[in-house]
Formats: C-alpha cells, sequence, structure tokens
C-alpha cells in the first residue's frame, strides 16, 4: 500500500497511479502488475478530496502537478 498524505485534489495520486501502470508494462520480468498496488489518498480538507475523487483537472491544474507517464 502507497500513502500519500496531504493529497490535496489529488494530482499525486493519480501521478502514482501513472507510474505504476507504466513501470508495470515495461518491467513485466518483475511479475508485478497495476492490481498489485494500493494507493490511499488522504487529506484535512473534505473539499479538497471531492475534488479528487471527482478527477476532473484544468490543463493549468495537469500541467503543475500531473505527471505524463514519462
Amino acid at each position: 500500500m502507497i500513502l500519500c498524505a496531504g493529497a490535496s485534489t489529488g494530482q499525486e495520486p493519480f501521478s502514482l497511479s501513472i507510474d505504476i501502470h507504466d513501470f508495470a508494462g515495461r518491467n513485466p520480468s518483475y511479475g508485478l502488475s497495476p492490481q498489485d498496488f494500493a494507493i490511499t489518498a488522504i487529506d484535512i480538507s473534505s473539499e479538497a478530496l471531492s475534488a479528487a475523487m471527482a478527477g476532473r483537472y484544468t490543463r493549468l491544474a495537469i500541467g503543475r502537478g500531473l505527471c505524463d507517464g514519462n
């Protein structure tokens, strides 16, 4: 399990998910799949967590905090 504390609106946990999918796809010899991982994201702000669960981001938000898997 991966704990992402202070997750705010969720770019960090989504970036981790992208990285995990990318890693598993590029390294099949490790025998890991994305389903072998669990990401728990927490934040003190319920508003921020609601935005994170929706997973909708502006281009600006994506550009400043969401990785593209590379």
